[in-house]
């Protein structure tokens, strides 16, 4: 009906609304690190570069080896964004030039080294649509949580 085709418009008016209004809010700046990483299949073959590296071998050399075309670079990346929060937690908690000590995921092992680190930084738009999706997981989880629902039956 007519009154019932309103009243969705509005909800939908009302909740796009609400959409912008927290995605929208989302800094286009953020705390960033650049990282690269070595990323090898078996824990032998980590073992062995881990160890080259404390022999003082090159991170970068190392990690073009494994990884000719990009080198293992992560790239610049913001606090939420990688899909491995072990590695994101390593590359945060290193200073530049430093490396982790080999971490094991279900991709596999990786040695995580910080090229650089930045309070603030521009997003990149990958990067800031994440952080936006990221916002508003955030808030309807948050609305989630404090809302009440009642079904009610009408006749």
């Amino acid at each position: 009906t007519d009154p019932m085709l309103r009243t969705a418009l509005r909800h939908s008016i009302a909740a796009a609304s609400m959409r912008d209004t927290v995605i929208n809010a989302v800094p286009k700046d953020a705390e960033q690190v650049h990282a690269r990483q070595i990323l090898v299949l078996d824990s032998a073959t980590a073992e062995r570069l881990y160890k080259l590296l404390e022999a003082g071998a090159n991170f970068a050399t190392l990690a073009f080896s494994v990884d000719a075309e990009t080198g293992g670079d992560l790239g610049w990346f913001p606090r939420g964004y990688l899909l491995v929060p072990e590695i994101e937690s390593a590359a945060y908690a290193l200073q530049p030039g430093k490396y982790s000590k080999i971490i094991q995921t279900s991709y596999g092992f990786h040695i995580i080294q910080v090229i650089e680190h930045h309070q603030s930084r521009p997003l990149s738009v990958d990067a800031y649509r994440a952080m936006q999706r990221l916002a508003l997981q955030s808030w309807l989880k948050t609305a989630r949580e404090k809302s009440q629902i009642k079904l009610m039956v009408q006749n």
